[in-house]
């Protein structure tokens, strides 16, 4: 009832991630990145004060087809039918793909964006790493 007692809609999602097994963080995490909201990164745990990092099971691919094309897969990922877990050749492999708008309000960009995927741990694979931060405008770097 009063300015006080109010409770902060981030403390209400947080409580249900604390309380959530795996799945549902996952559910959770999808859905905000989905509509675009913030990700949790870095949580406290509210009882030992540890951090840890909002685990993302995603593929890099599967969230940047959510930016680029909602009709089909663009990058290819773990989820597409047919896909298995390993892989044999494309760890290391660079992807690119093109966003270029249609000029309609459901445009997510307004000009033409390259969406470039490091397929594998960008840790493992130094020489793409180094040649996709040099020429990227914007890095976007997936932490378990």
């Amino acid at each position: 009832t009063s300015q006080s007692e109010r409770i902060h809609p981030m403390d209400v999602q947080m409580a249900v991630f604390h309380c959530a097994d795996g799945f549902l963080k996952q559910l959770m995490v999808t859905k905000l990145s989905q509509c675009q909201y913030a990700l949790p990164l870095l949580v406290p745990d509210p009882f030992t004060q540890q951090i840890e990092f909002g685990s993302v099971s995603s593929s890099k691919s599967q969230l940047m087809n959510s930016l680029i094309n909602e009709k089909h897969n663009t990058f290819f990922h773990r989820n597409c039918p047919g896909s298995s877990r390993t892989r044999v050749l494309m760890d290391g492999v660079v992807e690119i793909a093109w966003f270029c708008p249609s000029g309609k309000n459901t445009d997510k960009f307004t000009d033409c964006v390259a969406f470039c995927n490091l397929h594998g741990d960008a840790g493992d694979h130094e020489k793409q790493l180094q040649i996709l931060t040099e020429m990227a405008s914007v890095n976007v770097v997936l932490l378990p």
